[in-house]
């Protein structure tokens, strides 16, 4: 079966953030359409500095 995999990264500035969005898909029959991707928290691997 056809199977759909994404990764990524990101910078983070801060040590939380969030994402969201949206996929646009196509099908094989050339119909398009929107997965909607929900909320999601990050956190940052960083270690933050000895105070």
């Amino acid at each position: 079966l056809p199977a759909f995999q994404y990764s990524s990264h990101v910078s983070l500035q801060a040590a939380s953030g969030h994402m969201w969005g949206t996929f646009r898909m196509e099908r094989e029959d050339g119909y398009a359409f929107d997965c909607r991707i929900p909320p999601f928290s990050l956190e940052s691997k960083a270690e933050e500095p000895p105070s």
